[in-house]
């Protein structure tokens, strides 16, 4: 019975390597890809003869084709007993005692403490036709390997290969193997400049520091202007508090001509004047209801229907500072705390059907 489990494929790869270190760093470089085909009887199916397909890389000028019997340099299979010795750094080796007769090919595993050349020169030493090495690390076959002995082939196979290899071998299997070059990988490396990655962290670093404090700094002031137009706010219904009393108050009697004229009303609720209504006359001559206007007054401290400022009327002058916040209010677009620093009075509104009674203008003064 013959078996085989041989497949190759052909194989058109684009690989970007980005490496960054020393002998790591080639350019451009080109690769060659190994087929290598190994066959060897299962003693575990009665000397079935299996006939194995796959494909490695080539060390960097180490392309040659090799064929021999399979002789491992480490037991992978034995984790606790993988010293230097059983890893190809000295001989003998685990599965041959003595030098080998005959052409025959090295597999050794990557590690155990001496570097691969050391392992490929061991192995050269004895006259092996190739060496196998395989590794985790999918980028050892870029390495430049120092091999003083020409003609030698190196082949790279991946850890799970190389290691399913050793075990038939150390399963007591007699393998024997070619390798032939195959297809060649132009690998297009990336150099990171390492001066430009910094520049870049640090330039980021520095742009999120200047946001940091300029954040810090907007919240700070706009703390400031919100706790100093309160402070305001309440500073100027004080003062219209204390303008309120300066204005005089009367309560209409029959014989008033504000209850006696038809066209006589508040501007404020368009309401005619009754007998015995308290009503509040304004510096400007302008008549309301007294349960009316003083609302509007503490608001907003102008009269509704000339905007004059009853603080201004009785000689309240804002401070710098004061002026500052509100000029601040005017221009984010907020709601304004009044009089002639943006108050929006009635007298802006649509007139009413009948009218508001407008009275003669008089001079301002203030009331004793």
């Amino acid at each position: 019975m013959h078996i085989t489990v041989f497949g190759l494929v052909a194989v058109t790869l684009s690989i970007t390597v980005t490496l960054t270190s020393g002998t790591w760093t080639y350019e451009g470089t080109t690769v060659t890809l190994a087929l290598v085909n190994y066959t060897y009887r299962d003693p575990r199916r009665d000397g079935v003869l299996v006939e194995v397909g796959q494909v490695g890389k080539y060390a960097p000028g180490q392309v040659a084709s090799a064929s021999g019997r399979v002789v491992v340099g480490d037991l992978a299979g034995k984790a606790s007993e993988m010293n230097a010795v059983l890893k190809g750094c000295e001989f003998p080796w685990s599965t041959a005692s003595t030098a080998p007769s005959g052409t025959w090919v090295a597999l050794i595993r990557r590690g155990g403490g001496c570097p691969d050349e050391e392992k490929i020169e061991i192995a050269a030493k004895y006259n092996a036709s190739a060496v196998i090495l395989y590794t985790k690390d999918e980028h050892a076959h870029l390495r430049k390997l120092t091999v003083h002995k020409d003609g030698l082939a190196v082949v790279w196979l991946a850890e799970e290969e190389g290691r399913g290899l050793a075990q038939v071998v150390e399963g007591g299997a007699e393998v024997v193997l070619t390798m032939v070059p195959g297809h060649n990988l132009r690998y297009h490396v990336t150099s990171v400049n390492r001066t430009s990655v910094l520049f870049v962290s640090v330039s980021f670093i520095i742009l999120m520091a200047i946001s940091l404090a300029w954040l810090i700094f907007y919240y700070v002031q706009r703390f400031r202007y919100i706790h100093a137009k309160d402070r305001l706010a309440r500073h100027l219904c004080n003062a219209a508090k204390k303008a309120l009393a300066k204005i005089p108050v009367k309560t209409l009697k029959a014989t008033d001509r504000e209850v006696c004229s038809e066209g006589e009303c508040c501007a404020v609720c368009i309401e005619h004047y009754q007998t015995g209504e308290a009503v509040r006359t304004l510096p400007c001559k302008h008549l309301f209801h007294r349960c009316c206007v003083d609302p509007w007054l503490l608001e907003h401290r102008t009269c509704p229907m000339c905007k004059m400022d009853i603080l201004k009327h009785y000689g309240y002058v804002l401070s710098e500072s004061e002026e500052s916040v509100l000029q601040f209010d005017l221009g984010d677009g907020g709601e304004s705390l009044g009089g002639d620093y943006g108050g929006q009075g009635l007298g802006d509104a649509a007139p009413h059907p009948h009218g508001p009674h407008t009275p003669r203008a008089a001079p301002t003064s203030p009331l004793s």
